[in-house]
């Protein structure tokens, strides 16, 4: 635990000790395989590249996974549905669950709350504060010191079914989760999960029955020929957390195709198609104001792409994430210097060519060891449907 600040030792320690970090995790655990593996079902692929890199991986190996986020329920359900139920008494022992981040007036609304989510290993994050946030620092260096990290990187749950643009700020934890570990990226373990939204549908705190979860679970994620520019000197850094982000997109979305599709509830609800038809007004709205550099970088970068014009004035221009889009050559012709007008493309090909050199691909033999002790991640985010005010999931 070296990377481990002392600071971060006192924002890590469990309110009700250790014990008490147990029987959190252990009741939420079994409320959740309850709902995924009693009232309904789940069928996971490759479910021992899951449970190999979470239960097996070299001690001090940091582990990131990361996956769409279709309801508020995708943690802690499934997490506790994927692995063994009696791991998540033993925390004391194994320290291997998972943490993970919630939204502050979410999770953190009062006291009670806050003592709760952090004995279920639950970090606060501010929404709109950027990515030099304190917690942020602090799950970057427990993943370089070894922890187990699951993060949903397009911040918000996703009524649509689809995968949106992931944030910069999971750029940003990995190139400082490596500099904490000396230069070591953490395994990053992609997973693509289906049906979800059918057991606890937008807005809503009740769970359905009667459904069939599906999960697909991805081949950790070589992006060194990435992260090596992390903290580089001459490196564009934001350029290298979009980077990042990027690729972890388009991991995810790989996996996509070996599950049934996810429900597009914007189609089916006419309520959640006003909810979204809000949102996504809000968001226009905040990119047409005037902003500072840094602020405009803390927008979400799922529905727009910044187009330059010989004005040099920038302006957003609509983004269809299922379409290619290729700028018109022929305008501003008499742009010069360093006035250029930008072109929309996929995510593959808004990644900037990389200048290091491309990695040999490393077996997972290398961070997976032969388990002495198996270890077990909890959860304590169950009662988030039913504490948290309907009025702000997703928001």
């Amino acid at each position: 635990m070296d990377s481990l600040l002392d600071h971060d030792r006192d924002y890590l320690r469990p309110p009700w000790g250790p014990f008490g970090r147990d029987l959190t995790l252990g009741l939420v655990s079994l409320g959740s395989k309850l709902v995924l593996q009693v009232l309904n079902s789940t069928r996971i692929l490759d479910h021992e590249l899951y449970t190999s890199n979470v239960l097996k991986r070299r001690t001090g190996v940091g582990l990131l996974t990361i996956s769409n986020h279709t309801s508020t329920f995708d943690d802690p359900g499934l997490p506790c549905a994927m692995l063994p139920w009696h791991f998540f008494w033993t925390e004391h022992i194994h320290g291997k669950t998972r943490w993970t981040m919630c939204a502050s007036d979410i999770c953190f609304k009062n006291e009670l709350f806050r003592q709760f989510f952090l004995n279920g290993k639950t970090l606060p994050v501010e929404r709109g504060a950027g990515v030099a946030q304190t917690s942020v620092g602090v799950a970057a260096r427990a993943l370089a010191a070894g922890d187990w990290l699951h993060i949903f990187p397009e911040g918000r749950v996703t009524p649509n079914g689809s995968v949106g643009p992931f944030k910069q700020g999971i750029g940003r934890l990995v190139c400082d989760a490596r500099a904490a570990a000396g230069g070591r990226d953490p395994i990053i373990l992609p997973y693509f999960h289906s049906n979800m939204a059918r057991i606890m549908p937008f807005r809503s705190s009740i769970p359905h029955a009667g459904h069939t979860v599906h999960v697909a679970i991805g081949q950790p994620l070589d992006i060194t020929h990435i992260t090596c520019r992390c903290n580089q000197p001459g490196e564009d850094q934001q350029q290298v957390w979009r980077d990042i982000a990027v690729a972890m997109r388009h991991a995810v979305l790989q996996l996509e195709s070996r599950v049934p599709p996810n429900a597009n509830q914007v189609l089916e609800r006419p309520d959640v198609a006003a909810w979204e038809a809000r949102y996504q007004e809000k968001q226009r709205q905040q990119w047409e104001q005037p902003q500072q550099h840094d602020a405009a970088l803390r927008q979400p970068q799922s529905q727009l792409v910044l187009k330059q014009d010989c004005s040099d004035q920038q302006q957003p221009v609509p983004q269809d994430s299922q379409l290619v889009h290729t700028q018109q050559q022929q305008q501003h012709q008499h742009c010069r210097g360093a006035r250029q007008h930008l072109q929309l493309v996929p995510p593959s090909q808004q990644m900037h060519q990389s200048p290091c050199v491309t990695p040999t691909t490393s077996s997972i033999a290398d961070v997976v060891s032969q388990p002495q002790q198996e270890a077990l991640p909890g959860t304590a985010l169950l009662t988030r449907w039913w504490w948290a005010s309907t009025r702000s999931v997703g928001t």
